[in-house]
């Protein structure tokens, strides 16, 4: 079972999602998604890359579910360049204590971008929430 969360913005605010811009870096967030079974959900996901820009990124999302659905599953936060090099990281590192949470309810990971070498980005990114087999 995989089910996935992202959506892309123009860089204005919605009555769904918003965007982000520093240096051209942007965070885009999503409003739902549903798995095909609608047995899951991963709801209200928000990215946004903490002032003053320091390579800090606060993922909000909301898993909902039954908790047998959920058992062996973990989150999986992958970020992708739109335009520019391409490029896409698989969040790694977080700080300690904000680690992702694959249990029912709002939970908040902080990734480390500079630790996972995510830098000199130039162009729009979709931060993609991911509940992948553990």
């Amino acid at each position: 079972m995989k089910l996935t969360s992202s959506i892309l913005t123009r860089g204005h605010r919605t009555s769904h999602s918003f965007c982000i811009l520093h240096c051209a870096f942007c965070i885009v967030m999503s409003a739902m998604v549903t798995s095909a079974k609608a047995d899951v959900t991963i709801a209200d996901i928000t990215a946004r890359q903490r002032w003053p820009w320091n390579g800090l990124v606060d993922v909000d999302y909301e898993i909902d579910g039954h908790d047998s659905l959920i058992s062996g599953l973990k989150v999986q936060i992958v970020f992708k360049e739109q335009g520019g090099e391409g490029r896409s990281w698989t969040a790694k590192t977080f700080l300690s204590g904000a680690e992702p949470s694959a249990t029912r309810g709002r939970h908040r990971a902080t990734w480390d971008m500079q630790a996972d070498n995510a830098t000199n980005i130039v162009a729009r990114v979709v931060a993609t929430v991911n509940l992948v087999k553990d």
